[in-house]
């Protein structure tokens, strides 16, 4: 009853209805073990009025009161101080606060922790187990980012900590991509950008479904976060092709997935630096998930969906990409011959059918999508 008091108490107050002290007061009454309720999973998410992203300012005054009472009262070595302290570290990360994070790193060795634990620490009310990188990638805070990689090559080495997966398997670069943290994650390419080494390790790393860095951008709906991935890979030619040519657990490459959400702009991005590494050819007719080339799997969306516009337009743009090459295209234009798109009902194939010969008559006639 206590906690879901407290709880409501710092709602209240993240809504403006309460002022600093009172706040100060309502935390300060706090044992260590509420303390440590308060800021679980399951109930910081409660009383903040944001679940993904950055912090408000109210909340970030608010988390910085309860961190500023766990720095003050979490000195001697127990467990529960230090999961407290391990816990501030990490919210520290996510509300951007290089100083109080600074502070906690320094001190930690009070409690019996050493910088490496706190850099690579998850904790055990932490159920996503976010470590403090993937809070930083969550806030899209470059800065941050910036000072844990930093800080990281000072304490640790780079391979225990940018490799920590949350509870998706997923290390901090994939959710960065995955929350669209653009900022945060060229911040990040940017530090690695001399370690040749670690940056083709982390790129090509296999996440969520064995998906890559690139697979996660695909889904977004500009091509930014693609592009500071590729950027980031374009002197070293044999890690860009096989960032292009990786496929995830049903053989899908990034192209196929950003065929199937129908990301026009990524999809050009992508047959762009095919075209220049002189891969288009192999991109374009790489079989993924059920024998799917690229542009199967955009009419199949088409197709099961309903919605043709944005689907064509992505269909186009992977046909006008071999219109230079008559070889090359007529084997894209063969594609509708042997199509293995398996749907459930007859009449969904049929409309599957029936949208790629849909494309392919615009195609070869050269009539604009918006003439249907």
């Amino acid at each position: 009853m206590l906690i879901r008091k407290t709880v409501e108490q710092l709602k209240a107050a993240n809504e403006g209805e309460a002022d600093s002290s009172e706040v100060t007061d309502i935390v300060h009454d706090l044992t260590s073990e509420q303390l440590l309720d308060i800021m679980s999973d399951n109930n910081i998410y409660n009383w903040m009025d944001v679940k993904d992203g950055p912090v408000t300012d109210r909340s970030r005054d608010i988390i910085k009161t309860v961190l500023n009472h766990i720095m003050e009262t979490s000195k001697e070595a127990t467990k529960i101080n230090k999961d407290l302290i391990k816990l501030a570290f990490i919210y520290s990360a996510w509300i951007g606060d290089k100083d109080m994070a600074n502070t906690l790193l320094q001190s930690s060795s009070s409690t019996g922790i050493t910088p490496s634990e706190m850099l690579n620490t998850t904790t055990d009310v932490n159920i996503l187990k976010f470590s403090p990188l993937h809070m930083a990638f969550k806030s899209d805070n470059k800065d941050m980012v910036r000072y844990l990689v930093q800080t990281t090559k000072e304490h640790d080495t780079l391979e225990n900590v940018l490799f920590n997966t949350d509870h998706y398997h997923e290390i901090a670069l994939q959710y960065g991509c995955k929350k669209n943290a653009t900022d945060a994650v060229k911040a990040f390419l940017n530090v690695l950008r001399e370690d040749k080494n670690m940056l083709e390790k982390v790129l090509l790393h296999e996440g969520s479904c064995g998906h890559i860095a690139l697979h996660y951008s695909t889904s977004l709906d500009d091509s930014g976060l693609a592009e500071a991935l590729i950027d980031a890979a374009k002197t070293n030619q044999e890690l860009l092709e096989k960032m292009l040519l990786q496929g995830d657990i049903t053989d899908n490459t990034p192209l196929a997935e950003a065929s199937r959400n129908s990301n026009t702009d990524v999809v050009k991005l992508l047959l762009a630096t095919s075209k220049d590494l002189g891969l288009l050819e192999k991109v374009l007719l790489q079989p993924g998930e059920f024998g799917c080339a690229p542009l199967h799997h955009c009419c199949s969306v088409a197709s099961y969906h309903y919605q043709m516009g944005a689907d064509i337009a992505t269909a186009h743009a992977l046909l006008d990409a071999a219109a230079e090459d008559r070889q090359l295209l007529e084997k894209v234009r063969q594609l509708f011959y042997i199509a293995r798109v398996i749907l459930y009902e007859p009449k969904l194939i049929c409309s599957c059918i029936l949208c790629v010969a849909h494309i392919l008559a615009h195609a070869r006639h050269r009539i604009p999508v918006d003439s249907c």
